[in-house]
């Protein structure tokens, strides 16, 4: 950007001022390069005096701190985090919402999906749905969550589960990104078993793994699926909250591949239709 009028158009002229204005400089630090003419510049300087005439430039905002939001420590003394803060303790909030299964991009900035996704996560465990951040709802963001201990007891990993999962585990960590699941799995999936995945939503993939001979549908509660061997496809159904449904890749380790990496989620949303496939081969 840059001035389209002469110095004349809005300052003062030099005949028209008392001889004895001081010459006053300016802190030029605070003064865009990109907005600096030479003749304005000069001009300014010679009539700006203190307390007797607004530097003009000062009207050009400078940098502001990228730090609005509460740390999670001031949060859990009493202090909200809310829409429109921005910062570290931002990002914490959307890696832990992600974590548990309410996916957002980590941008540090708290804006309207950030908040949707606090309000369901709010829901799901009996807390006011306020879609700020309180003393109330970091507890259950405290939780312990699942981390590489934990160990499968619903069998072991075939060859073909194992690649599927290293696969998917490469192609997450790649992606790092939310609401494109079913891309990131049919990605891993066409890698090692062949390009067999198609469909617009996540839940579409259940009856064609269902029809597929290298792997098979088997029975497990939704608590359990964070023991699932790894290289196991589970697979959501669509609801009222979540139309498209999800998909993942189970790590073999409490942990979940979809398009980012995450801990295995045991409900979408509050709802719990899944279907779960292993790899047989």
């Amino acid at each position: 950007m840059s001035f389209g009028v002469q110095a004349s158009n809005f300052l003062p002229s030099l005949s028209s001022l008392e001889s004895k204005i001081n010459q006053i400089s300016i802190n030029l630090p605070t003064i865009p390069s990109s907005l600096l003419n030479v003749d304005i510049f000069n001009s300014v300087s010679s009539l700006v005096k203190k307390s007797q005439m607004i530097n003009p430039f000062s009207i050009y905002p400078t940098n502001n701190s990228n730090e609005s939001a509460p740390s999670f420590s001031q949060i859990r003394k009493g202090e909200v985090m809310q829409k429109g803060d921005k910062g570290e303790s931002v990002r914490e909030l959307q890696q832990k919402l992600t974590s548990f299964g309410f996916g957002v991009q980590i941008t540090g900035h708290f804006g309207n999906t950030t908040e949707a996704k606090l309000k369901e996560f709010q829901k799901q465990n009996g807390i006011s749905q306020t879609g700020k951040l309180g003393p109330t709802t970091i507890k259950s963001l405290d939780r312990p969550v699942l981390n590489s201990s934990v160990k499968s007891d619903l069998g072991k990993p075939t060859v073909l589960g194992t690649k599927l999962a290293q696969s998917a585990k490469k192609i997450a960590s790649a992606r790092s990104t939310v609401g494109w699941c079913y891309a990131g799995v049919a990605d891993a999936v066409s890698r090692v078993a062949g390009n067999f995945l198609y469909g617009r939503s996540a839940y579409m993939a259940a009856p064609i793994l269902a029809n597929n001979s290298k792997f098979k549908e088997v029975k497990v509660k939704a608590s359990d699926l964070p023991k699932l061997p790894a290289g196991s496809i589970v697979v959501w159904g669509k609801t009222s909250v979540s139309p498209h449904g999800h998909i993942s890749v189970a790590l073999g380790n409490g942990k979940e591949a979809s398009d980012h990496i995450a801990n295995q989620m045991t409900s979408l949303r509050g709802h719990k239709n899944v279907r779960v496939f292993t790899a047989v081969a």
